[in-house]
């Protein structure tokens, strides 16, 4: 069982364990734990936790824990708007367990009461939540997720908050795996001999890439930068779902039109202005946003006046490479000396880390991460064009073909022409031996 299916059984066990509490019923612990011994560790730890427990069961007016209880988390939370009053307590959103927690916010798994499905429900940490500026943040954040709306982005679903103020805005709870551990599992398989990039497995991972570089060319049309792409980032559903997260480093930069200029622009396309955070500062000069692995030179250099989509390209460059090479384009525990790195462009080419690479596919990662922003592709687009023809065993613009290349190109395109004149040929050989060999003959004396 991989573990996205762990999680999801966990997950189900739990909320029918809280649904029998809230029935007022009993249930049976030493039976769960014998019916599913392989859980048994974290179902242990979560039936050790009965204070946690109580909060979970109880509903809490506001989606507020009880101050007294000391829980981490609440149990219900998101008011039901005026205009859905389907709800009669006004609690929407009942929180089953943590799932995973960023440098702002945290992330739960939560229960949708009123469709019955499970979300993701991510709130800003308490910690964190005093500052006015973490707060726009997060719900520049929540909006800018929620307006773009494209099939590779992850979809909101509702905004609120807490008594308290806190915000919360609950997304589709993905059940899958990401592109790090898709590739990472990819080359843990390959033979002795290297891993197969012909395979079928690496074909459908670089599809999914694909998709992501057609998600971020649509973020760009609307003006929005990612500037945190990277594998760990990119989720793969299990029904072919390919979706872009956490958007907590995204950037409204524009695209140098706007609808006044260019009417014809529709309401979908144009540049995305959100209200959330609207009065925030800009990220100051000279600061690094990103992570060290995959962050553009620029971003390395703390040049933030001059972003632009080349970024977000450059990111995705970096994110091919560790596809390619399961391992990010620069390595190391010292996060001072990557960035340097990285602003210099000294990384190995992904044909120097596995020489089973092909050379194609090397030279448009390289083009994807060269060091000027100027030498990249022009747009995300381009970089998902040239992959494609790749795929499609066509030539792509990043690398110049030698002319042998060329010819097994060719080959490979017209095989029933290459196959006839084979036939030709070897049928052209065989009856000139036999003609040689009857001339003999005939020189023969008698």
């Amino acid at each position: 069982m991989t573990a996205s299916n762990t999680e999801n059984l966990l997950n189900e066990i739990i909320a029918a364990y809280l649904r029998e509490l809230d029935a007022g019923q009993t249930p049976n612990r030493e039976d769960l734990l014998a019916r599913h011994p392989d859980l048994a560790p974290e179902l242990g730890s979560f039936f050790a936790n009965q204070e946690q427990i109580n909060q979970l069961a109880k509903p809490v007016a506001g989606g507020v824990s009880d101050s007294t209880t000391g829980s981490a988390f609440p149990p219900l939370v998101g008011k039901a708007m005026p205009t859905c009053p389907g709800l009669a307590s006004g609690l929407r959103y009942r929180i089953m367990r943590p799932h995973a927690k960023g440098g702002l916010g945290e992330v739960f798994v939560a229960e949708d009461l009123e469709l019955h499905r499970e979300v993701a429900l991510k709130e800003i940490q308490r910690k964190h939540s005093d500052k006015d500026d973490n707060r726009g943040r997060f719900l520049l954040e929540a909006e800018i997720t929620g307006r773009l709306e494209h099939p590779g982005i992850v979809p909101v679903y509702g905004l609120g908050t807490y008594d308290d103020g806190r915000p919360f805005y609950a997304m589709r709870f993905i059940r899958g795996d990401n592109l790090k551990s898709a590739a990472a599992h990819f080359h843990l398989a390959a033979s002795a001999q290297g891993p197969n990039y012909e395979s079928l497995e690496f074909r459908q991972l670089l599809g999914r890439f694909i998709d992501v570089c057609n998600a971020i060319g649509y973020a760009h049309s609307r003006g929005v930068l990612h500037r945190d792409l990277k594998p760990g980032n990119i989720m793969l559903g299990k029904f072919g779902e390919t979706l872009i997260v956490d958007w907590g480093l995204a950037k409204i930069v524009g695209r140098g039109t706007t609808r006044e200029r260019e009417p014809a622009i529709p309401a979908d396309e144009a540049t995305l202005m959100p209200s959330a955070g609207s009065g925030l500062a800009e990220t100051v000069a000279g600061s690094v946003v990103g992570t060290p692995g995959f962050m553009s030179p620029e971003q390395a250099g703390g040049r933030t006046g001059g972003l632009g989509p080349s970024t977000d390209i450059y990111g995705l460059g970096a994110t091919l490479y560790a596809l390619l090479t399961d391992q990010p384009p620069v390595c190391g525990t010292d996060a001072g000396e990557v960035m340097q790195r990285v602003q210099r462009g000294d990384w190995p080419r992904p044909r120097v880390v596995s020489p089973a690479i092909p050379a194609a596919l090397d030279a448009i990662c390289a083009k994807a991460m060269a060091l000027r922003p100027q030498d990249r592709y022009d747009t995300a687009l381009a970089l998902a064009q040239d992959l494609e023809h790749w795929l499609a065993d066509e030539p792509v613009s990043a690398y110049p073909e030698p002319l042998p290349a060329q010819m097994r190109r060719w080959g490979r395109r017209h095989r029933t022409w290459v196959a006839g004149a084979a036939v030709l040929l070897v049928t052209a050989v065989v009856a000139l031996a036999f003609g040689l060999v009857a001339l003999d003959r005939e020189r023969l004396p008698r």
